[in-house]
């Protein structure tokens, strides 16, 4: 499924309403919150069914985006559980973007499953696996934000952490992280 369907569709049009102000408490006014949900839930039930995980974590990990801008807190933990899960049985790749998904539990409910989650993602990005490799980036920034959150993000323990981090952003191009 993920090496058929290009993954850049998981990203649009969603991709660019996260990066834009909610309408009076729309996601917003031009996308239908509703029919970006319902293209995702396609979307996850076509990846369960080839046992495409990676696609699925992807397909997670925009939904969650969208129910985050919209303020759902139930949603965002039924969505956890789901993460939780494929993070168990997916390959590195789908474990890495889950247990990033995983990380904003900080904001949700559990500030060290999502302390726990962030660092995961960044070693399962740094264990050599280039599909997983691809997410460290996003997955080294979550957990700057994960220890920004928790206040420990000044202490020397996490130096290093912040340090990579920031060395890896540098050199990206990526604005939006």
């Amino acid at each position: 499924f993920a090496r058929e369907r290009d993954h850049r569709e998981l990203r649009t049009p969603g991709q660019d309403v996260l990066h834009q102000e909610p309408a009076r408490g729309d996601v917003n006014r031009d996308v239908d919150l509703g029919d970006l949900l319902e293209r995702l839930t396609t979307i996850k039930a076509e990846a369960r069914e080839t046992a495409d995980l990676p696609a699925l974590a992807l397909a997670l990990d925009a939904e969650l985006h969208l129910h985050h801008r919209a303020a759902n807190v139930e949603a965002i933990q039924r969505l956890f559980a789901e993460m939780r899960e494929c993070a168990a049985v997916g390959p590195p790749e789908a474990a890495c973007v889950c247990f990033t998904g995983l990380a904003m539990n900080v904001l949700f409910g559990d500030p060290e499953e999502g302390l726990r989650a962030a660092r995961r993602a960044v070693e399962i990005a740094k264990a050599g696996d280039a599909s997983a490799a691809q997410h460290l980036l996003r997955a080294q920034s979550r957990l700057i934000v994960v220890l920004l959150y928790r206040g420990r993000c000044f202490l020397s323990e996490n130096a290093e952490t912040i340090r990579e981090g920031a060395i890896r952003a540098k050199s990206s191009g990526d604005l939006f992280l």
